[in-house]
């Protein structure tokens, strides 16, 4: 898949892996569930942040301003012994590209 015009792809990025997911939530992912769910991360979008709940509650669409770029490609894979997502982080180049990058 070509990269839209402008943009940079990152390789073999982990979106999530198998396990208790942030201490908030408690959810737990199961090799079985990323299995079913990885289609569902076709295209989905990344933004350089999460929400506060109020932020969340006042405005829950999210912010283009907030939008660092979006996942291709996405499949399972194994990634140190466990069940993970992995894809493309398709990417803007500019100020939001640099901020992208700095997190993978």
């Amino acid at each position: 898949h070509a990269a839209a015009r402008g943009m940079l792809i990152a390789r073999n990025v982990v979106i999530i892996t198998e396990g208790f997911g942030n201490s908030r939530d408690k959810h737990y992912y199961s090799p079985e569930l990323l299995n079913r769910v990885h289609p569902l991360f076709q295209g989905v979008r990344c933004y350089q942040n999460h929400p506060t709940l109020s932020e969340d509650e006042e405005r829950p669409e999210r912010s283009v301003e907030d939008l660092l770029g979006y996942f291709s490609g996405v499949r399972l894979d194994n990634v140190d012994g466990k069940a993970s997502l992995v894809g493309r982080f398709n990417y803007a180049e500019g100020e939001l590209g640099a901020r992208a990058k700095a997190l993978i």
